[in-house]
């Protein structure tokens, strides 16, 4: 009598130093950004990408898809992951992004999952029922994934 939806995402296996991030959710907001920030030892941005810039060939990172219409998955992939920088990954919630009291992102069933050359590695759920629309999901320092899971405002 009942009735279960389930989401999962495949990657195909990585060659070591690759990384896959894959963002997917529910039907609402329809328009969730996946953001990836590399910052070399000083701090500084070597780039960022997301929507505006989907590539970059200093490590062959990527933007594979931007979805629009819900759902996702929206999917980064770090070709040459660099173990003396620090990255950090966040999801914009387009579709609200005049909204500063919005709960769309916190409802959307929001998923992140990381691969790498050993499968999955980490996964992380949208925390529920707080306001925001950026969702602060993880870093990376020294190859290390590091949890932040956090609803705000501003970046």
């Amino acid at each position: 009598g009942s009735l279960w939806h389930n989401r999962f995402a495949m990657s195909p296996n990585l060659k070591s130093d690759k990384m896959r991030i894959v963002l997917d959710w529910s039907k609402r907001p329809r328009d969730l950004d996946a953001h990836l920030i590399k910052k070399n030892m000083d701090n500084k941005e070597v780039y960022h990408i997301s929507f505006h810039d989907m590539k970059r060939h200093q490590d062959k990172a990527r933007l594979d898809i931007d979805d629009k219409n819900g759902e996702g998955p929206e999917t980064i992939t770090i070709i040459d992951l660099d173990s003396s920088a620090s990255y950090h990954y966040f999801v914009h919630d387009y579709s609200n992004k005049n909204s500063r009291r919005s709960k769309d992102l916190s409802e959307s069933k929001a998923h992140v999952s990381i691969y790498d050359s050993r499968g999955l590695v980490r996964s992380f759920s949208v925390p529920y029922d707080e306001q925001g629309v950026i969702w602060d999901v993880f870093e990376i320092h020294q190859g290390a994934i590091v949890p932040t899971n956090t609803l705000k405002n501003e970046f």
